[in-house]
């Protein structure tokens, strides 16, 4: 008995269903009211869904992630290859089965209160007497999925205890273990060199709905979050997407053209980046440090316009220089 009978068809469903309704990128003046639009609709339907969740959302915690991520990546334009551990931190954004765990616990704490003839607290009681059943004879139990739950945050033995449950404490602890998980999975991440310097990891990160502005969102968060084998953007109906392991193309230094000499050395964006990033940048500065420098944007409202218009003028006259 694997997971191919604990309730696929609802799971995949439910996954489909969700991702149907994530946003597709359109242009016009209503794009950054189309995105919350669609980020609420995402949350809500996901919400109403959790009550099914209750019951098979436990075994699909992993699973039903992709919601989440994928709207995230279709809002800020990003590469499908971003981890979801860099999308929960940069967005401030907690796992989808942490919101499946609180459920969860809520309905264990009614259970609990219930009196002892009632059925959902009989089937309760039985499930608890095969919790330690061998795993392929109690792969359906809910209840010892609870416990595979709570165990990571070091709370199994309360299925023993049910008097010393404390449910916000509980969910309080899941999300603290969740939210560690991300942080030493970004810190140890060899996916980019440098978002682990410039993520908050407590919030999330201002510039993402502070001028109410997509475009110089997705542009920041394309650079932030991407990969150290290569830099994709994608703005204004058009995509980027540059190779850090080859030579430039747009100028004769024979440099690679990856972050660095894209942000801070290349000749061709010399008059952008005097104009734009010159306060910004500390000659005889490491590369390493003035370019985490200029995209820890902070709370600074005229460096994060400063570092969208060199970004988005530095690509088009690349784009431009490519096809001359």
């Amino acid at each position: 008995m694997d997971r191919a009978p604990k309730f696929p068809a609802i799971q995949e469903r439910n996954v489909e269903r969700n991702q149907s309704s994530s946003f597709n990128p359109i242009s016009g003046q209503d794009l950054y009211n189309q995105v919350e639009r669609t980020r609420k609709t995402t949350q809500a339907e996901l919400k109403d869904r959790k009550f099914f969740s209750l019951f098979w959302g436990i075994w699909y915690m992993d699973d039903l992630e992709i919601v989440q991520s994928t709207f995230i990546k279709s809002a800020l334009c990003l590469p499908r290859s971003t981890p979801g551990h860099f999308l929960r931190v940069e967005t401030g954004s907690l796992p989808v089965k942490a919101k499946i765990f609180r459920r969860t616990v809520h309905y264990w704490q009614k259970i609990l209160n219930m009196e002892r003839d009632r059925w959902p607290r009989l089937c309760y009681e039985e499930l608890l007497k095969a919790v330690d059943d061998s795993p392929t004879h109690s792969s359906l139990n809910w209840v010892r999925r609870l416990r595979d739950s709570l165990l990571p945050i070091g709370m199994g033995c309360l299925l023993n205890d049910p008097e010393l449950v404390q449910t916000k404490d509980l969910i309080k602890a899941y999300e603290n273990h969740c939210t560690s998980l991300d942080i030493a999975r970004v810190c140890e991440s060899g996916y980019g060199f440098y978002f682990r310097n410039l993520a908050d990891f407590t919030e999330r990160q201002w510039y993402l709905g502070s001028k109410k502005n997509l475009q110089i969102e997705r542009i920041i968060a394309q650079m932030r979050t991407t990969s150290k084998n290569e830099i994709r953007f994608y703005a204004k109906g058009s995509a980027h997407k540059i190779s850090c392991e080859t030579v430039c193309n747009v100028c004769n230094t024979s440099e690679v053209e990856d972050h660095f000499h894209f942000m801070l050395r290349c000749p061709l964006y010399n008059y952008y980046r005097n104009f734009y990033l010159s306060r910004y940048i500390n000659v005889g500065e490491a590369p390493e440090i003035s370019c985490c420098s200029l995209l820890d944007i902070g709370r600074d409202s005229e460096k994060l316009i400063a570092v969208y218009h060199y970004i988005s003028q530095a690509l088009r006259l690349r784009a431009f220089s490519l096809e001359e």
